[in-house]
């Protein structure tokens, strides 16, 4: 899309915006796209013709058929003197992006609420046996609250295994996929507490 020095009316469009937003060249982009009356709030093509720089934002758009998520990349058009003429758009259709991330985003957050409120004491560690993340009933189990949790490692708290069977089952994790055994953990009064792990 392109749009006349400052007057903000639509000169071309191509095929693939044509089929996305409909056709709607001789108008005005903002009531074309977004039914205003006036140009949008953090307008790209706005900003490149008060800077003359290419600007990228991105937009929820109504088209004739739906809501579409697109990324819009605005740039100059100049005349052999350097004069701005025109503003050039760079239409890309994000809209699947956005649907996928916002599926993610849904995914995560019923998966956190399970871990957080499963009565079963779960945590994330890395490689070196560090606690990453810890749900509600890890520290209940345990005595500690969260934050002292996320400063220690699964050694500070094991009572059987020594650091070479910790690292023996993250290595067994991440080769085998999973590992089960029974071991004692050490509360943070020092009472021992015996416990299943499964990774």
């Amino acid at each position: 899309m392109a749009s006349a020095s400052w007057t903000f009316k639509i000169l071309y469009q191509n095929q693939f915006h044509k089929d996305m937003m409909g056709v709607h060249i001789g108008e005005f982009c903002y009531k074309a796209y977004t039914k205003r009356q006036g140009i949008c709030g953090g307008c790209p093509v706005a900003l490149t013709f008060k800077d003359g720089k290419a600007h990228t934002v991105q937009r929820e758009l109504q088209t004739d058929k739906e809501i579409r998520y697109a990324e819009i990349t605005a740039s100059p058009l100049k005349d052999s003197t350097g004069k701005i003429i025109a503003g050039i758009e760079v239409v890309r259709d994000i809209t699947e992006q956005k649907h996928a991330e916002e599926a993610l985003k849904q995914s995560e957050l019923k998966y956190n609420n399970i871990i957080r409120t499963t009565q079963d004491g779960f945590w994330y560690v890395d490689t070196d046996g560090r606690f990453l993340d810890v749900n509600d009933a890890a520290c209940k189990m345990l005595g500690y609250e969260r934050g002292e949790l996320l400063k220690m490692k699964i050694s500070d708290i094991e009572v059987i295994e020594d650091k070479a069977d910790v690292i023996r089952h993250i290595a067994k994790m991440r080769y085998a996929g999973g590992d089960r055994f029974e071991t004692k953990h050490k509360r943070k009064d020092g009472t021992i507490v015996e416990v299943e792990v499964t990774t």
